[in-house]
């Protein structure tokens, strides 16, 4: 198994970034997922596109935007996890 030495990962909870050893097939994995997402985004540069405020869980009021570049994105992401 190939590692990518000392990638930052940076916390969730913003907390300073630490340094870990990553997996050359989670790298390539995850830059697969920003090529789909990419792909499907770009259809919609420089276009007109709707935004929505997105409903969160502990939020009492939508505050998150999200347009449907967004949400194919999205999509398309999960069916290359789900696969």
């Amino acid at each position: 198994l190939e590692v990518f030495p000392r990638a930052a990962v940076v916390p969730r909870d913003g907390s300073s970034a630490m340094a870990m050893d990553v997996p050359a097939e989670l790298v390539a994995f995850a830059e697969d997922l920003a090529d789909v997402a990419g792909k499907v985004i770009l259809q919609y540069w420089r276009k007109p596109v709707a935004v929505e405020s997105k409903h969160e869980p502990g939020r009492p009021i939508p505050e998150s935007p999200v347009t449907l570049a967004d949400r194919q994105a999205e999509e398309a992401m999960r069916k290359m996890i789900e696969t």
